[in-house]
């Protein structure tokens, strides 16, 4: 039954490290959507030609 308790709390340990990444990169999706209209809207990147 030991071996089952370590893996219980290896996966809980996974599932929060996701959940914490989830939020940092929800977060991180939300203030560059705020900032990203202040640069200007007439400069458009070219796409990278690939091989």
């Amino acid at each position: 039954m030991g071996i089952l308790g370590a893996l219980g709390q290896l996966y809980m340990f996974l599932l929060l490290v996701l959940l914490f990444l989830g939020f940092g990169l929800g977060g991180w999706a939300v203030i560059k959507s705020i900032f990203e209209p202040a640069e200007p809207k007439g400069v458009k990147k070219s796409p990278s030609k690939g091989i």
